[in-house]
């Protein structure tokens, strides 16, 4: 039943990439495509060199951060710590980028910099969203067969919140 939903998805998705292709080809044209196919190539490795950092940069700070806040030594100061987080990704990412140039100066930092505040966000809420949901029961019946924490954390919870 999954694989068959799964199935659908991947082919719905493929065929959408396949539209807007086709649509981008037709609305550019193909001649002016091949004129700036080298500029279109380095162009497109720029952009994904910088997501790919900004991205990796949010996961390495995020995760642990949606962890940490999870615990419940953090109740107290999470939820002010979210809307710390909340404030700081109303900013738009063109003033951030702005405000980061002025500061790092020009090139890929200021870029990286800006999408890594707007992926923070996401990241962290997931997965303190995540990790507050799993049912206690689940939990107690981890302490229960002498799990560590860490054990606790890797075989029990982070599965399930990612469910």
């Amino acid at each position: 039943m999954k694989n068959s939903a799964l199935c659908k998805h991947i082919l719905f998705g493929g065929i959408a990439f396949i539209g807007v292709i086709a649509l981008l080809i037709y609305g550019i044209g193909i001649d002016t495509l091949r004129q700036y196919s080298g500029d279109l190539s380095y162009l497109g490795k720029q952009h994904v060199f910088l997501v790919s950092c900004s991205m990796l940069l949010a996961l390495v700070v995020g995760l642990p951060g949606g962890i940490i806040l999870s615990r419940s030594f953090a109740k107290r100061w999470a939820e002010s710590a979210m809307q710390i987080f909340n404030v700081a990704n109303t900013l738009p990412p063109l003033a951030v980028l702005a405000l980061a140039m002025l500061v790092i100066g020009i090139g890929d930092n200021p870029a990286i910099f800006a999408l890594f505040l707007a992926s923070l966000l996401p990241i962290v809420r997931n997965t303190y969203s995540g990790l507050r949901a799993i049912p206690p029961s689940l939990i107690e019946a981890a302490n229960s067969i002498g799990m560590t924490p860490m054990q606790r954390l890797m075989k029990v919870e982070l599965p399930n919140a990612f469910r």
